[in-house]
């Protein structure tokens, strides 16, 4: 009797394949009758093909994964890693046969349904354990990639950030994948110190009013130069260039912003003629002036 197609399974994986199905589970020592009984070495229950393990009792690897930010083992028994392609979705299986084609894996075809999906997977579970034995965790996806050619692309998966390439197996880093150049910029402000603000205001009075500021004065002009002062920041623009290591290769650093002398006694000048001492103050020194000239001339 035949076997009937799965609804479930996509029609691309020709699950319409009453006499090749059969012969691919006749050409592995498996008998169909009755409807959908199988019996053949490795099955233990009506329609259930479970390819005998080297080791039935052992765990197989199946790769790592991210439990929050920590990179963890998986495993699971060979009875349930066999039989996960049950488990997977129709795009899971297009993937899984499509990447089997594209590494041209032995048992890979585009005309594959599930009894042969079964077989192809089962084979790499088998060859994962087989591997394993060597002290290094195997899994049947790293089996795959082993037909892969691609240089640096053997058993491999990204970091979290997606800037790194780690070993599959081990975690180990591999490759820098990340951007080439990252940019990062930083904030500051640069408040004056009491020294600082003494010094530029008394320099600017004498320059507009004739005379040294007084603690009053110096303690408002202090006020507002910090508040301008946090107005105003500077901003630092770093560009960095990695190379494949992720080492940093050059450095550009350029600021902008911020708030330099001559802005802080253009600041004391405007508060200052705002008050009825500079008027008199400038009118006198123009007078003086003139006069002098005169006296001169």
């Amino acid at each position: 009797m035949g076997v009937k197609a799965d609804p479930t399974i996509p029609s691309q994986f020709g699950l319409d394949q009453n006499s090749r199905g059969a012969s691919v589970l006749q050409s592995n020592g498996i008998s169909i009758s009755g409807g959908s009984t199988v019996t053949a070495p490795g099955v233990s229950a009506p329609g259930v093909f479970t390819p005998q393990p080297g080791t039935p009792t052992s765990k197989v690897y199946l790769g790592q994964s991210y439990q929050g930010s920590t990179l963890t083992k998986n495993y699971k028994s060979f009875d349930e890693a066999n039989l996960l392609p049950t488990t997977w979705s129709q795009k899971e299986l297009r993937d899984f046969v499509n990447k089997g084609i594209l590494y041209k894996a032995q048992g890979f075809s585009a005309d594959m349904g599930m009894p042969e999906i079964i077989q192809a997977w089962g084979n790499l579970v088998d060859a994962s354990q087989l591997l394993s034995k060597s002290g290094t965790d195997w899994s049947p996806n790293d089996v795959l990639e082993s037909y892969n050619q691609k240089p640096g692309a053997f058993g491999t998966v990204k970091d979290q950030s997606g800037d790194w390439l780690l070993d599959a197996r081990t975690g180990d880093r591999i490759k820098y994948i990340g951007p080439r150049s990252k940019t990062t910029t930083e904030s500051r402000v640069d408040l004056s110190s009491p020294e600082d603000v003494r010094a530029i205001t008394t320099q600017t009075l004498t320059q507009v009013l004739g005379r040294a500021p007084t603690a009053e004065e110096l303690a408002k002009y202090r006020t507002a130069m910090g508040a301008y002062e946090q107005a105003h920041p500077g901003v630092a623009t770093t560009t960095t260039t990695l190379n494949d290591k992720g080492e940093e290769v050059s450095s550009n650093t350029t600021t902008s912003g911020g708030v330099d002398d001559a802005a802080r006694q253009s600041l004391i000048t405007e508060q200052a003629k705002k008050g009825p001492e500079y008027g008199k103050f400038q009118s006198a020194t123009t007078y003086f002036n003139a006069m002098m000239q005169m006296m001169g001339g």
